[in-house]
């Protein structure tokens, strides 16, 4: 299920999550200038900004720092000893996001205390400045980043053009169970339900599941975790990242949630985070490869709190394909 954290544009292209003096945020989509380039290594352009250790990690440099719209810039601070980041490659990131112009932190994946994904993917490497960085690299770099985007709109007002510094560091690069690249769908040997008075899945072409939910559906104060495929990959363990495919669905078979839709990104988390309490419980030990049916009482879900269209003191069910970790 997923966590509540700071979506970062900067990495993923979407909504940079400003954050506010008195703790709330603001969202910001920035709209990409058609000049776009992808990163080019000028250590020139980034000479001035140097790199402070801590949790996050800050940026000094002289005020404003400003590149010409559509620009791009990054150097590495120091070099990886991990594995070599190759375009497929899927990544756990911590970021710092500064203004340029007066050097004020923008956000943090560290404010949300788990690093975010990135999947370095070809089709992305198009004016795409942080695929640009990190290609080659190693797991440990440490990458300055500076770029501009065009002109956004918020709720109130329209942002002109500005300059973004980014202190980014590769935390990790996933595998799936064979070593190699994170997985699309759960791969394994199929395994018969242990009860007939659970749900019962189906698999589209794609890997994507649809349920049928008995009249029987078998309910209980007591978390279920059912592997249904069972991969050939390293057993999860809590503090590792996880890469999975999900959909969510009500007793009443009202499906609420899913990776699947939309642009079929993977999600990603850090077992034993900020996810319910019932993934935590549900998907340790479970190898990389598999599918897993949870079914999860409220006690270890969301208990008496309504969350968007999931009324309070629910039962959730969950098909998750588990499809590599790091």
């Amino acid at each position: 299920m997923k966590r509540t954290t700071i979506v970062v544009a900067a990495l993923c292209g979407f909504a940079l999550m400003a954050a506010c003096a008195d703790g709330s945020s603001t969202s910001v989509t920035p709209t990409p200038s058609p000049e776009m380039s992808q990163a080019e290594e000028e250590p020139g352009a980034l000479a001035g900004v140097t790199w402070v250790d801590g949790t996050p990690p800050t940026l000094e440099f002289e005020t404003p720092l400003h590149l010409a719209e559509g620009a791009s810039v990054f150097r590495v601070v120091r070099e990886g000893d991990g594995p070599v980041v190759d375009p497929g490659d899927s990544l756990l990131i911590d970021c710092v996001i500064v203004d340029g112009a007066d050097g004020s932190m923008l956000a943090s994946t560290y404010l949300g205390s788990e690093p975010i994904g990135y999947t370095v993917t070809a089709e992305a490497a198009e004016g795409d400045y942080v695929w640009d960085a990190v290609v080659g690299q190693r797991q440990g770099a440490q990458i300055i980043i500076a770029v501009t985007y065009a002109a956004a709109s918020t709720a109130t007002a329209e942002v002109e053009p500005t300059t973004s510094v980014l202190a980014l560091t590769i935390t990790a690069v996933a595998a799936g169970p064979d070593g190699g690249e994170v997985l699309s769908r759960a791969e394994g040997e199929t395994v018969t339900p242990s009860s007939p008075d659970l749900p019962v899945v189906e698999l589209a072409a794609d890997g994507s599941p649809s349920i049928t939910i008995p009249e029987t559906l078998l309910t209980s104060t007591e978390l279920v975790s059912e592997v249904l495929i069972r991969g050939s990959g390293p057993p999860l363990a809590v503090g590792q990242g996880v890469w999975v495919h999900y959909s969510g669905w009500l007793t009443d078979g009202t499906q609420f949630d899913s990776s699947w839709a939309g642009t079929g990104e993977p999600f990603t988390f850090t077992l034993g985070g900020s996810v319910i309490t019932g993934w935590n419980q549900g998907l340790e030990g479970v190898p990389v490869g598999s599918q897993v049916l949870l079914v999860v009482p409220p006690e270890l879900g969301y208990q008496d709190q309504e969350m968007g269209s999931i009324p309070a003191n629910s039962t959730l069910i969950f098909v998750v394909d588990v499809l590599g970790s790091a």
